[in-house]
C-alpha cells in the first residue's frame, strides 16, 4: 500500500463521518485551503481502491497533521500505524499533531478516547511538547515526531500557518501557544 494524493471530494464524506462539525471548518473554507495548496489530502487505499485511511496535512519544515482517520470497519489492524509511517516518509523533517487534553472534559468516554489517541501517537514515536496550547479555546497537547522539535517560539507561527491566519493578527487568537 502506498500513500496517494487524493482530491478533497474523495475524503470529505469520511471527514463528515469521522469529525464533528465543531472540529471542521465550513466546507467552502476547507475546499479553498486545499485548492490554494495550503492543505494536502492523502489516503491509503486498498487494492480495490477503497480508502482505508486518510490525512489532511500542512507541509512545511514541520508538517502538521490536521486530520487523520482510519475506516472504522478496519481499526485496530495496524492501518493507522502504517499511515503514520507513510506520513513520516513523506514529510521527513517532522510531524506535529494536536490531541485534546484528557483533563479538558468530564465525560468518561471522551477521556478514554483522548487517552487512546495520545497512547497511539506515543507508540509511533511522538512526544508531548512542553508548551501550553489552545485551539479555539480548547486545551490541547501538541505532539511531535522527528529529529528536531520546533522551538516553543516557532510553534505558534507553524500552527497559525496551518489554520491560515497571520501570527499576531486578530485571527491568530484561534491558536495560542506559550512555553511551560
Amino acid at each position: 500500500m502506498a500513500l496517494t494524493k487524493v482530491r478533497l471530494k474523495e475524503i470529505y464524506p469520511f471527514l463528515r463521518r469521522d469529525f464533528p462539525t465543531v472540529e471542521r471548518p465550513p466546507r467552502h473554507i476547507f475546499y479553498s485551503r486545499v485548492k490554494k495548496g495550503l492543505w494536502e489530502c492523502t489516503a491509503l487505499k486498498a487494492e480495490d481502491g477503497t480508502i482505508q485511511a486518510y490525512a489532511v496535512t500542512v507541509a512545511g519544515d514541520v508538517a502538521v497533521v490536521l486530520y487523520l482517520a482510519v475506516n472504522p470497519a478496519i481499526r485496530s489492524q495496524g492501518i493507522g500505524g502504517k499511515m503514520i509511517g507513510l506520513l513520516k516518509e513523506r514529510y521527513g523533517d517532522g510531524l506535529l499533531v494536536e490531541v485534546e487534553k484528557v483533563e479538558e472534559t468530564d465525560n468518561a468516554f471522551q477521556q478514554c478516547q483522548r487517552q487512546r489517541r495520545i497512547d497511539f501517537y506515543k507508540r509511533h514515536g511522538f512526544e508531548i511538547l512542553p508548551v501550553e496550547y489552545w485551539l479555539f479555546g480548547i486545551g490541547m497537547h501538541l505532539m511531535f515526531c522527528g529529529e528536531n522539535p520546533p522551538a516553543s517560539g516557532e510553534i505558534e507561527g507553524i500552527m497559525c500557518r496551518a489554520y491560515g491566519v497571520r501570527p499576531g493578527s486578530k485571527g491568530a487568537r484561534c491558536c495560542r501557544c506559550i512555553a511551560k
